[in-house]
């Protein structure tokens, strides 16, 4: 059986100015391929710090002069019947190879458990699902992963068994041809969606969360500013169409995916030209799958009908707050911008 590595001594602090270099030491260590997580602006910028000083959103264990882990704990606010709660949304658990099963990742959650905000996540790894329900959170319905494969062979991997991947070949051909065929159908509609500005959306989806009676994320002028508006080179901006209707979608690319970030159509039709219009978009960007969530039965169905091809597993929020602020939500509606992912 194996031995859990002894305790190391570590000092929980926010990430600051005088552990930049410290801290890109730790990312090139941990993650070698993804240069951008060791650059200071990025940091500053992806847990919604200032320029300059301290960073609350990135706990970094430090001994002596190294950091041994972090924890991301990227600030938002959660609404359930009109009242809000200030929260943190966990992600980019990670402790140095040499120091894991040592209580580092305990000792960040339970330094992120002490602050007067309830901690919230979505599909953590295995591992850190076992670590996060053990440390006391609880998991609320959400919605689903709804994808339209551009290309067949990309998605294949959700529907054949390893034990039959010798079919994949031939399966991918006729699965082409179908949505080869579901694309050209749809991208002949007409469009009753036009382009428009990031505060013309912003408008449209704060009133929107006014009426709505599931859990979400507040998405404010500042949230969607820092989420949708782009940042130098690591995130572009979003784009943003509207239907006279009231319908919207806040859409972008991150190959090989295309992210449908969040929406809302009032009908079949326009769900029907909003796929259309994504579909144009997703094919003159060459990428291979279109994503959204559906965070209802009649959004799943919509798109369903469509051609989309729907997750197994619904997504899960994960969330602790000392008050039990969602402990009596029915669901938890859950967009591609909530959290980091792409980012």
């Amino acid at each position: 059986m194996e031995k859990n590595t002894p305790q190391v001594n570590v000092e929980i602090v926010p990430y600051g100015d005088d552990l930049v270099e410290a801290h890109r030491d730790f990312c090139s260590k941990v993650w070698p391929g993804k240069k951008r997580r060791r650059e200071d602006d990025y940091s500053r910028w992806k847990f919604r710090g200032p320029e300059k000083g301290d960073v609350e959103g990135l706990l970094l264990a430090v001994s002596g002069k190294k950091v041994l882990g972090q924890l991301g704990l990227i600030p938002v606010t959660v609404i359930l019947n009109r009242k809000e709660k200030k929260s943190q949304w966990a992600c980019d658990l990670m402790v140095d190879p040499e120091c894991r099963k040592s209580g580092i990742g305990n000792k960040l959650f339970a330094h992120a458990f002490e602050r007067d905000m309830m901690t919230i996540g979505n599909n953590p790894s295995p591992k850190a699902d076992a670590l996060m329900l053990k440390a006391g959170f609880k998991k609320i319905r959400s919605g689903r992963m709804m994808v339209f494969p551009l290309e067949a062979s990309h998605i294949l991997k959700w529907i054949i068994p390893d034990k039959l991947k010798f079919v994949t070949p031939a399966l991918s051909g006729i699965l082409q041809i179908y949505f080869s065929y579901k694309s050209s159908r749809i991208s002949k509609r007409s469009q009753s969606f036009r382009e428009c500005s990031l505060d013309e959306v912003s408008g449209m989806i704060q009133q929107d969360q006014k009426k709505s009676e599931q859990a979400e994320v507040v998405h404010d002028t500042s949230f969607l500013n820092w989420r949708a508006a782009g940042f130098k080179q690591y995130s572009p901006r979003l784009m943003c169409i509207k239907s006279e209707a009231g319908s919207y979608a806040v859409h972008g690319d991150f190959k090989p995916s295309y992210n449908i970030y969040d929406w809302n159509c009032n009908s079949m039709e326009e769900t029907r030209d909003l796929v259309s219009s994504m579909v144009l978009e997703a094919s003159n960007k060459e990428c291979k799958i279109i994503q959204a969530i559906a965070n209802c039965k009649t959004e799943e169905e919509r798109l369903g009908k469509l051609g989309f091809i729907r997750a197994r597993n619904e997504e899960n929020i994960i969330h602790f707050s000392h008050d039990g602020f969602l402990d009596n939500a029915n669901s938890f509606r859950f967009t591609l911008y909530d959290t980091d992912i792409n980012l």
